[in-house]
């Protein structure tokens, strides 16, 4: 088995460690069969399309979007529930947790998820790089202690995406742990004629015991 790397990307003395890189947890037979059906068409089945600004559930902000998705693949739901990654994800939230949402994403020229936040079902989300041209994740520390508002006017202010973003880079098969109720952050307008996939994978956080 390959040995796992483990970078801390975003991490504060207030809100601990928000996201980490890891090289070497995922086999390069598994990325590839997700990157062979995002070749193959994958990953358009339905449309994230919003071209507002809101707060959702009063806790996080949500900005313009335009991505397409797919959720039927079936080994999507069992690699979601493989306990490797819900091992993981408990190592970085320090608490049980259990799988909620999943979805492999694509981006092709100009599509984009400008700033946002995650919603309360996913306490922290596993990405995953399928293919070269997908860019970094965009991250906001400087915005941490804006409440929800703040940020909303923020985000409109700048057209979703202000400045001063920390840009997280990753290869082909890395995994990017993100806390995305807790920490802003923004995917820009895809550059490439060849399409951007990821796989992202959100786990709610167990009560403390």
């Amino acid at each position: 088995m390959t040995a796992i790397a483990s970078t801390d990307l975003v991490a504060t003395g207030d809100h601990g460690v928000l996201v980490r890189r890891l090289s070497g947890l995922l086999e390069d037979d598994l990325v590839g069969y997700f990157a062979g059906a995002v070749a193959a068409g994958g990953g358009r089945d339905e449309e994230c399309r919003f071209d507002g600004y809101r707060i959702d559930g009063g806790t996080g902000i949500s900005s313009p979007c335009r991505f397409r998705y797919d959720v039927t693949d079936r080994n999507l739901a069992a690699l979601h529930r493989h306990p490797r990654l819900a091992e993981t994800m408990a190592g970085f939230l320090g608490r049980a947790v259990r799988p909620t949402k999943v979805a492999m994403q694509t981006y092709a020229a100009g599509e984009f998820i400008s700033l946002h936040q995650d919603q309360q079902d996913c306490t922290a989300a596993t990405l995953v790089k399928l293919t070269p041209d997908t860019g970094p994740l965009y991250a906001w520390p400087r915005l941490l202690d804006h409440d929800p508002a703040e940020l909303l006017d923020i985000s409109r202010r700048y057209d979703g995406y202000p400045p001063g973003p920390v840009p997280l880079t990753w290869s082909v098969g890395d995994v990017l742990l993100v806390r995305g109720p807790v920490i802003p952050h923004a995917r820009p307008p895809h550059r490439s004629a060849a399409p951007a996939a990821i796989l992202s994978f959100c786990y709610l956080a167990e009560p403390a015991a």
